[in-house]
């Protein structure tokens, strides 16, 4: 999405009590939206957690050795 719908959704999703998904590749993205994070390897979850700086560096960490 450009800079501004990303804005809008962003405010949107937050606004919302719903239970949202959204699949990403883009972690910067998700984390900006999410309360949480799942993340998947060949359709098993392998890492489910809150969204905090903890998690974002494992789940960086993951990636930089896979």
């Amino acid at each position: 999405l450009d800079p501004g719908s990303r804005i809008k959704l962003s405010k949107l999703l937050k606004s919302d009590t719903q239970i949202q998904i959204i699949s990403s590749h883009d972690l910067t993205e998700v984390v900006e939206i999410a309360d949480r994070v799942i993340l998947m390897e060949n359709g098993k979850i392998i890492k489910d957690a809150k969204c905090d700086e903890d998690t974002i560096e494992q789940i960086k960490s993951y990636f930089r050795y896979v």
